[in-house]
């Protein structure tokens, strides 16, 4: 359904309906004993509302309309848009990867002699996944004598609150898994998060994660995830269209979840060449699965990622998904309503 037709519509319904309730609303105050309803000024009410509401919903529509077919035409259609969309969220900023690096040799000479291997740069910057906004993750893997991994934890902690030092350095927070360090880059606030943990030495290249909400020790593998979660050139575009979107329409879902949908997606079924085509198909077997899918952390197999949604939040994604899917298929211009060209943070 176009614009010109659905605001028209709901104009109609929306400002008949509120004229109507006031009309009843003034009869009762006004109304004597013995005096009946009157039915034919509600109705009368409710009519002119709905025309004054009809006709201000087919303007304000018919305005959308053109101004959404402009923007499709200037982009080269839908694949031209969301192309556009994926080029103007991608992050192209690289001072805060220049930070991190700067912060990659500052703990490797604060804590050479206990690190297994240099800290290492991990999350969406390694999986080629970053848009605009996404922070980063650096991974300093503590050997095994370091200590107890909430000793590893509070060692850490310590460096960055009370010896680290940088200019452009704004605040320093404790994270369930890591010490966020918010850094004032080109007049906006960025976040690298650094991420402690102690290796096990079981020659499989696990680690220990610490969990200062539940105190919680938690094993990982960074190399497993990164095996599995390893992406082509194009589930790369998908996800980072994704992350935009979930971001546009504050979907409840994370970004892991994402990756996992998105690998899956791409071994299980055929998807298509045209990026806007493909983009879809993969949001549709998003909600022909969000409710029934089994992910499981591949380093870690009592983590169940697919448990960080309630069962509710899932159905609403799902909901959100069809409907999304329908309106678009009525109209594609109605595909701008989900995608953004550039976010706003």
């Amino acid at each position: 359904m176009n614009k010109t037709i659905k605001y028209a519509i709901n104009g109609t319904l929306w400002i008949g309906g509120i004229n109507a309730i006031i009309n009843a609303l003034n009869q009762k105050e006004k109304q004597q004993p013995n005096e009946s309803f009157n039915w034919n000024e509600f109705f009368k009410a409710f009519r002119k509302g709905a025309f004054l509401g009809g006709a201000g919903g087919l303007v304000i529509g018919a305005i959308r309309d053109h101004e959404m077919t402009e923007a499709l035409i200037w982009a080269g259609g839908t694949a031209g848009y969301i192309k556009s969309t994926l080029v103007n969220n991608s992050e192209t900023d690289t001072s805060l990867l220049i930070k991190a690096k700067q912060i990659q040799d500052k703990l490797y000479v604060a804590f050479g002699d206990l690190l297994s291997e240099y800290p290492s740069l991990n999350g969406s910057v390694k999986k080629g996944t970053a848009i605009v906004g996404s922070d980063i993750d650096v991974v300093v893997k503590f050997n095994k004598n370091a200590g107890t991994i909430e000793d590893i934890r509070n060692l850490t902690g310590d460096y960055l609150t009370k010896k680290y030092c940088d200019r452009r350095l704004n605040k320093v927070r404790n994270q369930n898994h890591s010490i966020g360090l918010f850094f004032e880059l080109n007049g906006e606030i960025k976040r690298i998060d650094v991420v402690p943990m102690r290796e096990i030495e079981n020659g499989k290249g696990d680690t220990f994660l610490y969990s200062s909400l539940d105190a919680r020790i938690i094993k990982t593998n960074s190399k497993v995830q990164s095996k599995i979660l390893n992406f082509t050139a194009k589930e790369k575009r998908i996800i980072k269209l994704l992350k935009s979107w979930k971001i546009e329409n504050q979907i409840d879902i994370s970004s892991v979840f994402i990756e996992h949908i998105v690998k899956r997606a791409f071994n299980e079924m055929y998807v298509p060449r045209r990026l806007d085509n493909a983009l879809l198909i993969v949001i549709e077997y998003l909600a022909n699965k969000i409710t029934k899918i089994r992910i499981v952390d591949p380093a870690n197999t009592n983590n169940i990622i697919s448990d960080s949604l309630s069962d509710y939040e899932k159905e609403a994604i799902q909901n959100f998904c069809v409907t999304m899917l329908d309106n678009i298929e009525k109209d594609e211009r109605n595909i701008l309503d989900y995608f953004s060209e550039r976010l706003c943070y």
